[in-house]
């Protein structure tokens, strides 16, 4: 279970209002939030892990402060600090939204870091990250202008399971900058029958002409890298889930993962690696939470990204 010292956790509720309270409850180890109660959110660090029983018409989300006593226990045997598998892990709006029966409607949220302009000389490199939030854990496309653009041999298949709830991020890159990626890009992030855009990223090019690049089009070496993957995945106990982790490269990297003790999932007869990436774990344990290494390899190099799933038992 998780242990966490007696401290109240801090919610946020979505109202046209935007009116704020407090709520102090004691967690052991999941939080329950009664209805009634629009609490504010702190801009401190926070992991989501909460479940909402009832709310009515309202909206909850309850967050977890990451502090430095957290720890995992196992067979009453305590296991290494696990706050800083979080410590990068903020929260923006996100917010749960409960349907008539209670049950956990399909939601989304999208955000990009990167500044709004980005200027860069022909011949440099790009990388932008969005990150979604949402339920069922969301699909994430590219869009430069209104058109769809997708990475060469790569293709978004992230489809976790209508009962769990992700954070995923997606990363596009530009290994070498043309003029003609220039414009306006942004990314678009489904959930269900929910979908949002981000905020818009321009890339302005300077300089450059249409021979820029065409060296490196003729050697297409390119070093592994992860461009889908979730930091936090919570889904129901005794269901299937499969947690994204999608690769580009040339040649095309392979993909295998790894526990918390840096060993290969492959030997679980649960646990199965998707051809394209996913790892696909079938009838969801207590004992599966922990953090899941998602390694991408070639003969150019090695890259990896690390997700942390959290079980959440159906009474909940």
């Amino acid at each position: 279970m998780v242990q966490l010292p007696s401290f109240g956790p801090i919610c946020a509720s979505s109202s046209v209002e935007n009116l704020s309270h407090s709520l102090s409850a004691f967690l052991s180890p999941k939080t329950i939030i009664k209805t009634g109660m629009n609490p504010a959110l702190s801009s401190t660090m926070y992991l989501l892990v909460a479940t909402v029983l009832s709310a009515g018409s309202s909206t909850f989300a309850a967050h977890i402060p990451i502090m430095n006593d957290l720890y995992l226990e196992q067979n009453n045997r305590i296991l290494e600090p696990v706050y800083s598998k979080f410590d990068r892990v903020r929260t923006e709006s996100n917010h749960i939204d409960l349907d008539d029966d209670n049950t956990m409607g399909d939601q989304v949220q999208v955000d990009m870091k990167p500044p709004h302009i980005q200027r860069v000389i022909a011949g440099g490199r790009v990388e932008i990250v969005c990150e979604a939030n949402g339920s069922p854990p969301p699909k994430v496309q590219w869009f430069k202008g209104h058109e769809l653009v997708q990475e060469s041999g790569f293709e978004e298949q992230n489809d976790l399971g209508a009962m769990s709830l992700a954070s995923v991020k997606s990363r596009l890159v530009i290994e070498c900058v043309r003029p003609e990626h220039q414009g306006v890009y942004t990314c678009q992030a489904v959930a269900g029958s929910q979908s949002k855009m981000s905020k818009h990223v321009t890339i302005f090019v300077q300089g450059g002409d249409n021979k820029t690049c065409l060296d490196r089009q003729h050697k297409p070496v390119m070093a592994p890298r992860i461009v889908t993957w979730s930091p936090v995945t919570i889904a129901t106990i005794g269901g299937d889930i499969a947690i994204p982790c999608n690769a580009a490269g040339y040649p095309q990297p392979e993909i295998f993962w790894t526990n918390q003790e840096n060993e290969n999932v492959a030997n679980d007869p649960r646990v199965q690696v998707l051809k394209t990436g996913e790892l696909f774990i079938s009838k969801l344990h207590w004992q599966d939470m922990g953090e899941y290494t998602c390694v991408a390899i070639s003969p150019m190099g090695r890259t990896q990204e690390s997700t942390f799933l959290y079980p959440l038992s159906e009474e909940d």
